[in-house]
């Protein structure tokens, strides 16, 4: 511009990639020297530069004179992504450049190659844009010299990250302490080099310790519980972490504690690799063990508890299985232990039958006793043990009674008789005192009375209805108490409750008369044949087993039983969680109960690359497939076979777009699964062998950190490039979710070649609002057609069968022409927009991308002005490679370079909700 703000003239420079200027300088004469990156082939005047690598970043440095004219452009850089950042002239028209460089970059004759991620350079260029540099005698750079072997030599410096910075380190003191000591283990973190301003470092921490849980931390600017920082103030060289370890009384394995140095703003790392300290278990001393096995080995002394191996099994026998009332035997119960007999041992159980404790009977025996269940005390050495059943006599005419006892679990034992153990009190007859009489009748001098009490009193009977129901359905146990016989008058029916279900934890009930927790009654009006009590479960979240209620008749006056035995119903736990399998470092993760959705939601990605995420099922713990371990050659293949996608991680966001992206995915209950990670690029690329083998990660101590943080609720950190330590690369969080969580059209979207709308299953119309956001220099257009089935079929004769398929030809323009009317998406670069379409359901719809096209230039007769289309459908694609990435739920992400190109997928993005 001139000096009253004129432009004078301007000058474009580059290509069809994106290409940037960055730094310029001017000479006396008006020369000017620009330097910046360009990306594939660019033009500088008469000058084609073109980038080593496609997809990466190489540093131009071009002159032009006071007209505007190039007079030359050089290439600098190598096979990774390189910048120019700033240059300079000096009065014999040399100029010298500076930047960043990745991998190995040739400058000149000079090849230099970064020591880390990114290094800096610097060069010189003569006044003809050769990279020589040069210097007479001696030069000093830094703290080197170099003295010339002639008048001229050439040099480069290179300048890495580490040039000025201070460099941290880490040490830890002690290395071990003990869980219950007094010790804490103290990491110091040292600052070597300027200490002039304060300084924030980061650092992550790992170990199998748990934070808040076996430790507290001390000493951090910030902690998360997984990463945190520290801050030196000016002038400090040192800054500390403490690790307070948490004592407690549980016996258990050492645990470790590790802090590693992650990368920052203004300093580099010194120690680069983890910093481990041990917290041994201060445990318990070991007061009592019923040992099986005494061994010594290398000095230890090795205990193998047979409390779990060799556990001793308790049998229940009865004698005799039937008393009378009133007579003078008792029922006898034995309680048997076989096996190890060397310490005390108390057995629980339950007791139920239609017989009511302090009524119809007495116990004697036990160590503890409620009413409903109890316990009895083996002492050392004692294989046997005894309850007794002690009938009350009584002058009450009555049915005869049970009383049953059965096992149930406990601590250092194993049940042996699992079924319940019955024995019989008989009536034993009374005296009549009262009578109901059915009837009178005088036979040879006596008077008859005929009891309708026994023989014509109503009968009770109790069914169920259903035998089963879902914890948290909506259906309820309907338990119906029929009388048969005589209604005239109300009659009170006692009943009691059993099974392991727990009455206002799992359960409550309604309709009952009187109840206790344990019996109750229903009251049956006059007239009344039938009286109901409702099981109603209590919903929860908690996993557990299934629980049984069974109720029970019991005797009481004025009827008698029809139903003798317990009535019993179901609660189905339907439930699910989510756990990691012990001691598997490869992160196998267990589904159990039902099947259900778990949500996976986005918390951030590195910058630069667009990675997929996936899992795949395996059959047990250790991982295997189909009897392949993960050790064997072939269990990457097994794997992808099973593979499913989640999403891709989106690396750069367009200006607008909502990162918050979940993908939800129904997984069957009972499974097993591991997670993968395909480094720029996707499951699809791999099967179809665009995309080598090496990029993919299976979940493994090097890919993939896990945290647990209860609830089926788990924190996942990536790392692409094993080895680094960063585990930054993708973090996501995993959880349960519900039916609600999953959006229509989703159910493909993990499949191979899935990104597509499934709407089959559905009917009418249904409403879809479309967001688009761009970051891009074509003008792209994204259309949905409607496709015959999964392969990407297009019926072409309206027979319901797919009869054009992908990479046939006519298959592009078949699309466009079978596109759904009035979806027309396309937006400015860096800008976003809503439109809203209808899809009619009960098929699939595919996207399609027209790169800086129309629908128009696809259809017209003109072959030769087709833009290049591109599909999910890799073979339908030209270039037979990924274009269309599941970003979130119904979230198409989109690439238009062919082969690739810079793989951002960002530019354009749709993303659709229904409704």
């Amino acid at each position: 511009m001139s000096n009253i703000n004129n432009v004078l003239w301007a000058q474009q420079l580059g290509g069809t990639f994106p290409d940037t200027g960055i730094n310029i300088a001017a000479d006396g004469s008006g020369n000017t020297y620009v330097t910046g990156a360009f990306n594939g082939t660019a033009t500088f005047g008469n000058t084609t530069l073109t980038s080593t690598s496609f997809g990466y970043s190489d540093v131009f440095v071009a002159k032009l004179d006071s007209n505007k004219n190039v007079l030359w452009a050089q290439k600098l850089g190598g096979t990774l992504t390189d910048f120019g950042l700033g240059i300079t002239v000096d009065e014999a028209g040399n100029s010298y450049a500076t930047g960043s460089f990745s991998g190995t970059a040739t400058f000149g004759s000079t090849t230099l190659t970064s020591t880390g991620n990114e290094d800096g350079f610097i060069t010189k260029l003569d006044s003809n844009g050769n990279a020589t540099g040069g210097f007479s005698d001696t030069g000093t750079f830094g703290n080197i010299t170099l003295t010339s072997a002639g008048s001229i030599d050439a040099f480069v410096v290179k300048l890495g990250d580490e040039v000025e910075q201070p460099k941290i380190s880490l040490a830890l003191t002690p290395n071990s302490v003990a869980e219950d000591g007094s010790n804490n283990l103290i990491y110091t973190f040292t600052r070597n080099g300027d200490t002039t301003n304060s300084q924030i470092v980061n650092f992550n921490i790992g170990g199998n310790a748990t934070y808040n849980t076996d430790y507290t931390i001390v000493g951090t600017d910030t902690f998360t519980g997984f990463n945190g920082t520290v801050t030196f103030k000016a002038g400090d060289t040192t800054a500390t972490v403490t690790i307070n370890p948490t004592a407690d009384t549980t016996f258990e394995a050492d645990e470790t504690v590790s802090l590693t140095l992650a990368s920052g703003t203004g300093y580099a790392i010194a120690t680069s690799e983890a910093v481990t300290g041990e917290i041994t278990n201060g445990g318990n001393i070991i007061t009592s063990l019923n040992a099986g096995s005494i061994t010594i080995n290398g000095g230890n002394l090795i205990l193998t508890s047979r409390d779990t191996v060799e556990q001793p099994k308790i049998s229940l026998a009865l004698t005799p299985n039937s008393v009378a009332e009133d007579g003078s035997n008792n029922l006898i119960y034995t309680f048997t232990r076989n096996g190890d007999t060397t310490n005390s041992q108390i057995v629980n159980f339950n007791i139920g039958g239609n017989a009511t404790y302090n009524t119809d009977y007495t116990i004697v025996g036990t160590d503890t006793f409620t009413g409903f269940n109890g316990t009895v005390a083996f002492k050392a050495g004692d294989t046997t043990a005894t309850v007794t059943i002690n009938p009350t006599a009584d002058t009450t005419f009555e049915a005869d009674e049970t009383v049953s006892l059965t096992l149930a679990s406990g601590t250092g034992y194993a049940i042996a008789t699992s079924e319940a153990v019955t024995g019989e009190i008989t009536n034993g007859g009374n005296i009549i005192t009262s009578l109901y009489a059915g009837s009178v009748t005088i036979n040879g001098g006596n008077l008859i009375l005929t009891s309708r009490d026994t023989v014509e009193q109503p009968k009770i009977s109790l069914v169920l209805t259903p035998n089963s129901v879902a914890e948290d359905g909506s259906n309820n146990f309907i338990y119906t108490f029929t009388r048969d016989g005589d209604t005239t008058n109300p009659q009170i029916v006692n009943f009691n409750i059993g099974g392991n279900a727990t009455y206002n934890t799992d359960y409550t009930i309604v309709g009952t008369d009187t109840f206790t927790g344990f019996n109750g009654t229903v009251a049956f009006k006059a007239g009344d044949t039938t009286a109901t009590v409702t099981i109603n479960p209590t919903a929860d979240t908690t996993f557990e087993a299934d629980e049984t209620v069974s109720l029970t008749l019991a005797s009481g006056t004025g009827y008698a039983i029809a139903t003798s035995e317990a009535v019993t119903g179901e609660i189905t736990n339907d439930d699910t969680q989510i756990t990691l399998a012990p001691e598997n470092t490869d992160s196998v993760f267990n589904l159990s109960g039902a099947a259900t959705p778990v949500q996976f939601l986005l918390k951030s990605a590195s910058p630069g690359v667009v990675n997929e995420i996936g899992l795949f099922t395996v059959d047990d713990d250790k991982g295997t497939i189909d009897g392949i371990t993960p050790n064997d050659s072939n269990y990457t293949q097994a794997a992808l076979a099973r593979s499913r996608s989640i999403f891709s991680t989106l690396g750069n966001s367009p200006n607008g777009f909502d990162s918050n992206l979940t993908r939800t995915l129904d997984l069957d209950g009972g499974i097993r699964f591991r997670l993968l990670l395909v480094q720029n690029g996707t499951l699809d690329g791999l099967r179809n062998g665009t995309v080598p083998l090496s990029q993919l990660r299976l979940s493994s101590p090097t890919s993939l950190q896990v945290s647990d943080a209860g609830n089926s609720n788990f924190d996942l950190r990536f790392e692409d490039s094993p080895g680094s330590g960063q585990f930054n690369d993708a973090v996501v969080q995993m959880q349960l979710g519900t039916q609600a969580d999953k959006p229509i059209g989703t159910a493909l979207q993990d499949q191979q070649e899935g990104e597509v709308l499934d709407l089959r299953g559905l009917i009418g119309t249904q409403n879809a609002t479309f967001t688009v956001n761009r970051e891009a220099a074509y003008n792209n257009f994204v259309g949905f057609f409607r496709v015959a089935d999964a392969t990407g079929g297009i019926d072409t004769n309206s027979d319901g069968i797919g009869d054009l398929l992908p990479g046939q030809a006519g298959y592009g323009e078949a699309a466009v022409k079978n596109r759904v009317g009035g979806i027309d998406l396309s937006v400015g670069n860096q800008g976003k927009a809503t439109f809203t379409g209808q899809f009619e359901a009960g098929s699939i719809f595919a996207p399609f991308l027209i790169v800086n096209g129309t629908p128009a230039q696809i259809l017209d007769s003109n072959p030769n002005n087709n833009p290049a289309i591109y599909f999910p459908y890799l073979g339908a694609n030209s270039d037979k490679v990924d274009h269309v990435r599941i970003l979130g739920n119904n979230v198409f992400g989109f690439e238009d370079l062919s082969n690739g190109g810079d793989q951002d997928f960002n530019d354009i993005i749709v993303s659709v909700k229904f409704g």
